[in-house]
């Protein structure tokens, strides 16, 4: 899986590839960021809103 992400960001910037590293950098980076916060996010407020929220059964 990771060895297509380089070839297909290459494409999506136009053939650039050191643009196409400060994508992929700067994609990691905000993933990152975002499973951190998704795990700081009350259960409550994030149930139906994000994937993988723990859904109350009952």
């Amino acid at each position: 899986m990771i060895l297509r992400r380089p070839p297909r960001a290459i494409a999506a910037c136009g053939g650039d590839a050191r643009e196409a590293v400060r994508a992929l950098v700067a994609n990691d980076f905000l993933e990152t960021q975002l499973d951190g916060l998704r795990r700081k996010v009350s259960t409550g407020y994030a149930r139906g809103r994000l994937p993988g929220a723990r859904e109350r059964k009952g």
